[in-house]
């Protein structure tokens, strides 16, 4: 019988470069060899893969590996980008984790912003030969596509190099060009087989938990969401949601990129930001999407009223599929 998965052994959360951290990390040697080369190679990277796929853990191992032999003014650095909501706003957040001891322009556009950076930068002895290695995580595909678009040659000409991580329903937008031409390589992370899943739990449990036979492949987060639960549940669990899946993959792509949104983000509305910007829908869209989900089962709505005054805004949820 297995242990019973306590609340330090089995958090979702992902994990840091600290040596702690590393010792639950599960190595993806093919994986990180090829991110070492291409940063080896001074190439900008794109890493996509699915939500709860294990991007920012990966991005936290790069970090773990090079900051060993970096120099602490050289270090590379990390930034969460889901706080920016605009570019301007992603720009300042790179300016004080590349520079914290400098305040970045408060009242200049995205422009003017990359130009103070870039200034920043050489300033402080930065060369184009020794550029900066920035790992970029959980950014707004839209902002980013600004970014790395609308911005794309000015960036281009800051002293840094960028690896850029989005999941894998954001990353057509955020490369829609120009902003494909800024990335040299992109690194699709794929899922878990069965037996990397296991080898994930064997490290986080003192003793080894058996996936369902009906798990092939999964996330690193759907492996430890199982593995939080009772034995007697897991091969449940895994029923539903192939029975899910199997029913939105019956009305095509959109909907199960809906129905893997939800799963991630809860109960949402169509206007949703986080939604719309990891599909690249406009919220017209998203609302018919729902109502193909609704038609068959797979989603409900409650109606919620804000603060004004109209029609109460309706918050659709992934509803439980039985047998």
């Amino acid at each position: 019988m297995p242990t019973p998965a306590g609340p330090s052994s089995l958090h979702g959360r992902p994990l840091l470069d600290s040596r702690a951290d590393m010792a639950l990390y599960l190595a993806r040697p093919h994986l990180e060899s090829r991110l070492d080369a291409a940063v080896d190679r001074g190439l900008n990277v794109l890493v996509t893969g699915p939500r709860g796929g294990g991007r920012t853990t990966l991005l936290r191992a790069l970090l773990f590996r090079r900051r060993r032999h970096a120099k602490s003014a050289s270090a590379p650095v990390y930034v969460r980008a889901a706080a920016a909501g605009s570019v301007s706003e992603l720009v300042r957040l790179v300016h004080t984790a590349l520079l914290p001891g400098a305040e970045p322009p408060s009242d200049e556009g995205a422009l003017a912003l990359v130009t103070a950076l870039g200034t920043a930068l050489r300033a402080e002895g930065v060369t184009d030969s020794e550029r900066r290695l920035l790992c970029l995580d959980d950014v707004d595909p839209r902002i980013g596509n600004q970014l790395f678009g609308v911005l794309r040659d000015e960036v281009w000409a800051l002293p840094v190099q960028w690896v850029v991580a989005v999941d894998s329903d954001g990353a057509a937008t955020l490369a829609l060009p120009p902003a494909d031409a800024f990335f040299e390589t992109r690194l699709d992370l794929p899922e878990l087989t069965r037996q990397e899943a296991e080898r994930l739990l064997a490290l986080r449990l003192p003793s080894p938990i058996a996936l369902p036979e009906a798990v092939q492949r999964c996330t690193p987060r759907e492996a430890l969401d199982l593995a939080r639960l009772a034995p007697a549940e897991r091969a449940g669990a895994v029923d539903e949601r192939a029975r899910r899946d199997d029913a939105a993959a019956r009305l095509g792509r959109p909907a199960t990129m809906l129905v893997a949104a939800l799963e991630e983000l809860g109960p949402v509305s169509p206007s949703d930001d986080r939604l719309l910007a990891r599909t690249g829908w406009t919220s017209s869209r998203a609302s018919q999407v729902f109502r193909q989900l609704l038609d068959v089962g797979l989603v409900a709505y409650r109606e919620v009223r804000g603060d004004r005054p109209g029609r109460p805004a309706r918050l659709y949820e992934l509803t439980p599929l039985r047998g």
